[in-house]
Formats: C-alpha cells, sequence, structure tokens
C-alpha cells in the first residue's frame, strides 16, 4: 500500500478538516468534483494490501479471501491491480469473457475516491470559507488500503455480471449468488469462492467436524493448505459473538488462517486486520465450522456471457454522494443551521473550535 497524506488536494483548493482557507462557492463543486491532473488523486494502487477494517457491507469473505492471497502468493496481485494514473483495473484470473480473455473491470479514480470510506467525513464550508462542519458521506467500504477498495468495487461489478448470466465453469458447476439482504450483491459469500476467482486457483472447504476436515488439521501435509475459516450462525443464546480464550468472534463471519500448527491457530479478523489473534487447536475446533483450503495445481475458470474490458459504472452512488454534499451545502447558505462557531468562539484558536465542532456534530448525530 502507498501511504495516505490526510490533506486532498483538488484543482483550487486544499480541503482538510480545520481548513480555513478561502473558497470560492461558484466554483465549490467543480472543484469537489473535477481533477486536473494524475497527482490530484489521493487514490493511489500498488498491488499490495496492507492492514484494513471492514466496512458495513458484509464481505468478510472477500476481505478474508484477498488477505490469503497477500500470505500465501505475495506479489500475486500486482498482476491483478493496475494503476493507470486516472483509472484502476482489475483484472480477475478465474473469470474469463466469452473470447477467452481474464474478465477486467476499469475503475474511474475520481469515482474511486467519493467511495473511499478513509475519507468518509467530508468538510462543509460557509461562505467565508470556513469549516463549519463534516457530513457523513459514506462508509460501506473497507478502509486502509485502495487496493481493497478497488478489488471490492471491482468485485462488486463481477457479482453483478455473474447474477446477470454466468454460464458455468469448465467443470459444468453452475454458480449462485446468496440472496441479498442488504441491498449491495458483495453480501454474503465464501472464501474459496472469491479466492478462486481472483487467483484461478482452486479452493474449497470442509467442515471442521468432518473426516476431512479432521485429516486436513491433523496432517501437517494438509494442513499448510488451509488459508480461511468460518464461524457457525448463531452463539449460544443467539448471540452475535462467541467469546473464547479472552478472545470475541463474531458469528456467520469469516477470517484468515496466518499460522497453524498441531496445538494452536493463528488468524486475523477483516473487521481490523492488523492484528493477528490465536486460540489453541482445542478452542479452535470448538467455534471454528468449516475450514477453507487452496486446492494446488488445480486451476479453475467461470465464463461470463459478455466480452472484453468493462468500466465500472458508479454514477449512481457517486451522484447520491454528490446529492448530500449539496444539500448539506446548500442547507448551510440558506439557513446556516452547521453556524457552530460564533464570534466569541473565534478566540479559541484552532484546536478549541475543531473540539468544539465536533462536539456540536455529534450532538446533531444523536
Amino acid at each position: 500500500m502507498i501511504e495516505k497524506t490526510a490533506n486532498k488536494q483538488f484543482s483550487d483548493v486544499s480541503v482538510k478538516i480545520g481548513d480555513r482557507e478561502s473558497v470560492d462557492n461558484q466554483n465549490y463543486e467543480q472543484s469537489i468534483f473535477s481533477k486536473t491532473d494524475d497527482k490530484a488523486y489521493s487514490i493511489d494502487c500498488d498491488g499490495e494490501i496492507d492492514a484494513t477494517k471492514q466496512g458495513q457491507i458484509g464481505d468478510c469473505y472477500l476481505l478474508s479471501a484477498v488477505n490469503a492471497i497477500e500470505k500465501n502468493r505475495p506479489g500475486f496481485l500486482k498482476d491483478v491491480i493496475k494503476d493507470n494514473g486516472d483509472t484502476i483495473d482489475v483484472t480477475f484470473k478465474g473469470v474469463k469473457d466469452k473470447d477467452g480473455n481474464f474478465a477486467t473491470y476499469s475503475i474511474n479514480k475520481a469515482d474511486l475516491e467519493l467511495l473511499d470510506s478513509e475519507n468518509m467525513m467530508y468538510p462543509i464550508y460557509d461562505e467565508d470559507g470556513y469549516m463549519r462542519t463534516a457530513i457523513n458521506i459514506n462508509g460501506e467500504y473497507s478502509k486502509g488500503d485502495d487496493d481493497m477498495l478497488a478489488l471490492e468495487v471491482a468485485y462488486e461489478a463481477l457479482r453483478n455480471d455473474i447474477g446477470g448470466g454466468l454460464v458455468e465453469d469448465k467443470y459444468g458447476n453452475k454458480e449462485e449468488l446468496p440472496e441479498d439482504v442488504s441491498g449491495n450483491v458483495l453480501t454474503g459469500g465464501q472464501i474459496n469462492e472469491a479466492y478462486t476467482h481472483i487467483t484461478g486457483e482452486g479452493a474449497s472447504w470442509n467442515f471442521v467436524n468432518s473426516v476431512a476436515g479432521e485429516e486436513k488439521l491433523n496432517n501437517p501435509q494438509q494442513r499448510h493448505s488451509i488459508i480461511g475459516f468460518s464461524t457457525p450462525d448463531h452463539a449460544q443464546g443467539d448471540k452475535a459473538y462467541v467469546e473464547i480464550e479472552g478472545i470475541k468472534l463474531p458469528m456467520q463471519h469469516a477470517y484468515t488462517v496466518t499460522k497453524m500448527d498441531n496445538n494452536s491457530v493463528s488468524f486475523v479478523n477483516p473487521h481490523d486486520s492488523s492484528k493477528e489473534l490465536t486460540l489453541s487447536m482445542e478452542s479452535f475446533k470448538k467455534v471454528a465450522q468449516r475450514i477453507t483450503y487452496r486446492q494446488e495445481g488445480y486451476d479453475k475458470n467461470s465464463t461470463l456471457e459478455t466480452s472484453g474490458a468493462k468500466k465500472v459504472d458508479l454514477s449512481d452512488k457517486t451522484q447520491a454522494i454528490k446529492e448530500k454534499i449539496k444539500e448539506a451545502q446548500e442547507e448551510l447558505n440558506n439557513e446556516n443551521p452547521y453556524n457552530i462557531i460564533s464570534e466569541k468562539e473565534e478566540d479559541k484558536g484552532f484546536f478549541g473550535n475543531l473540539i468544539s465542532k465536533i462536539v456540536e456534530f455529534f450532538k446533531d448525530l444523536f
């Protein structure tokens, strides 16, 4: 991952929380949504995955698969994700179009920036150029790494295409998407499916308490192929998580395995992949329902009914965000409900004013 700066550079204004530079409101929308050169973007992809935190979408299986690829096939994602300056191309090595080419999706950086949860608090200025509040414009996708964000957006487009006409893989198996309960096609899935779509390498799963599952966990020659696991749908008493050895594990959730031996299992939760957790093998078998493993030397490709690289259409999402920002700006200009800095308060200085803004903003939320 390329380290990102907190300051977003636009065509004619530098925007950050607490910035008191004067803004020409007449050109405000144009300066926010129009980029003049490649360096203006805060989105940078380098084909490497750093620590991330899952967003509101239920795509834990995808994040876990990507983290497994980064661990088990270092450098592989550099051939999957290409930063072209104005666009990001994501190529799925396990999906081909009807002409036999790998399925590739192109994403505009300007669109991706608006979906970036890293910048979900968007500043709103008054006519004098003072930042009066910040609105929450996004949070669906993961935060922490631009490559992961690009993969999420591209995989969402792929799953839309799968739902619209995936023929079958070369083994005659048709794929079915789970029922969408959140309004996003990314919600719900299996680590092995995402792993295979991205890499082209076969992957499958076994129940932990099955004969095949026990053999993989107990056999060192097979254990190294395990890349992830998932927890069952419900914990005791219908709790959303189970706590064991001092670790809280969400139910109906996917995880990436980082290390495993006879005595213990180490793993990361996509809610925060910067923290490695470890359970004894005994406890692991109590809480894990399924283990996912790589099928080395077993290539698998699915075929779409379309051909050629596809541009990802994010117009509906980006337009909704732009409208949200525009409405907040108009409210400020017309009614000034966010004027949380009085003339007396301006004497508090930068940090005093910033704290006041944050306090008032969260008061409005509740």
